[in-house]
């Protein structure tokens, strides 16, 4: 009888079971696709800083210009004091051109800086649209796996009641098991003193084993 109760309230939490069985399953899964998620965002932003580092940088660049300048005014100071006319003019002139090239360099080297870090950052940016995007996209799968809620309080409600309707009948047996237990202790108390009581009310359990045994004697004759 316990066996049988204990059977149906089975019966009644399988669905209940499989439902948060499920859930488990897709927390998992969805733990499973964050990490993922974490170490592609983690690759793709580490690789292009390391990428934009290679060549001058910007205070590299302002450096060797600064150095440029500073050449420049002490070339043509010496020029100053050493020469004069058209060759004073044109080693000026000449100095001129040089930091005029330098300067030029100096663009150049800001210009392919910047378009550098922009391709970078451009592909950067795409790369982790596509990683977000697939991050989704499997989450959103993971989710599709779960049982609706709706569905889980119903099976929630569901086995409440159905614990409900089997407490009293459950209470019952204890309680008729209670009484079988007293009066097998009753009874054995009886035989153990030698003298059995021809009072006393034979538990159900024996009444079924004399039965049994009558009928098995009947057959064996």
């Amino acid at each position: 009888r316990v066996a049988l109760a204990a059977g149906v309230a089975g019966a009644a939490t399988a669905p209940l079971l499989e439902a948060l069985g499920s859930m488990a399953r897709a927390g998992r899964k969805l733990g499973s696709v964050r990490r993922r998620y974490n170490e592609i965002v983690h690759h793709i932003v580490q690789m292009p800083l390391a990428a934009t580092g290679a060549g001058p940088g910007p205070s590299d660049l302002r450096a060797a210009l600064d150095k440029a300048v500073r050449a420049y005014e002490k070339e043509r100071d010496r020029i100053k004091k050493k020469a004069s006319g058209d060759k004073r003019s044109v080693a000026i002139e000449t100095q001129q051109r040089v930091l005029q090239r330098a300067y030029c360099e100096y663009v150049q080297g800001l210009t392919a800086v910047y378009e550098r870090r922009v391709v970078d950052f451009t592909r950067q940016a795409v790369a982790l649209y596509k990683a977000q995007m697939t991050y989704f996209e499997e989450a959103l799968h993971a989710l599709r796996e779960l049982p609706a809620p709706d569905v889980l309080l119903q099976q929630a409600a569901d086995l409440k009641a159905h614990t409900d309707g089997f407490k009293p009948r459950l209470g019952q047996l204890a309680a008729q098991l209670d009484s079988e237990v007293k009066q097998c202790e009753h009874r054995a108390k009886e035989l153990e003193r030698g003298g059995q009581s021809t009072t006393t009310r034979t538990p159900a359990v024996f009444s079924a084993g004399r039965a049994g045994g009558g009928a098995g004697a009947g057959a064996g004759a």
